[in-house]
């Protein structure tokens, strides 16, 4: 279904905008995308068979001093090209977030 569920985005820095692509390689229609917080969108591209998610991290909060660790986690619903719902995976990312 999908070519990889999840990813490490290392180190990256408040505000800035990273994009993830995961791949999916069956002929599926995705459905509904339900993405964990506001600093998280995603699209998907069905041609060329992949959702792109764009992650810009909030600020960090003053009692985690400078840096913090995140997992994001989201669900991905898809049916057949018939419209019959096959079902629901999850996909997630980690980083480490910095000023």
């Amino acid at each position: 279904m999908f070519t990889n569920t999840s990813k490490d985005l290392g180190t990256i820095k408040v505000g800035s905008e990273n994009e993830i692509l995961f791949n999916f390689t069956d002929d599926i229609v995705i459905t509904k995308i339900d993405t964990p917080c506001d600093c998280t969108t995603a699209y998907v591209n069905p041609i060329s068979k992949f959702i792109k998610v764009i992650y810009k991290p909030n600020p960090i909060p003053k009692h985690l001093k400078n840096s913090y660790l995140t997992e994001k986690i989201f669900t991905i619903s898809y049916s057949d090209k018939d419209m019959k719902m096959i079902g629901d995976t999850t996909l997630s990312f980690i980083a480490k977030v910095v000023e």
